[in-house]
């Protein structure tokens, strides 16, 4: 036997289930739960999924270090490279 969804209610009175949530925003179950649990904003909960940078910048002797530069270390040393990191391994 299943358990019915969880209704929750909004700062604006409106329930809402997670699947209904979903639904809308195509978002994932963990990522509305989540949501859920810090705020009952409705424009927090329908928010877009923001995109975060893969590569950061550092500031290294107030030089930026570029996107860039970091594909040229990752390049010109080994141990980036995974192959080599599990022919290590090995040794």
């Amino acid at each position: 036997m299943k358990r019915p969804d969880k209704i929750y209610t909004l700062d604006d009175g409106s329930k809402v289930t997670i699947k209904d949530i979903i639904k809308k925003t195509g978002l994932k179950e963990s990522t509305i739960r989540y949501r859920l649990t810090h705020s009952k904003s409705p424009k927090k909960l329908y928010a877009k999924l923001q995109k975060h940078r893969a590569t950061r910048y550092f500031i290294k002797d107030k030089e930026i270090i570029t996107e860039d530069y970091v594909q040229y270390i990752k390049d010109t040393k080994p141990y980036y490279n995974k192959l080599f990191r599990l022919m290590l391994k090995a040794i």
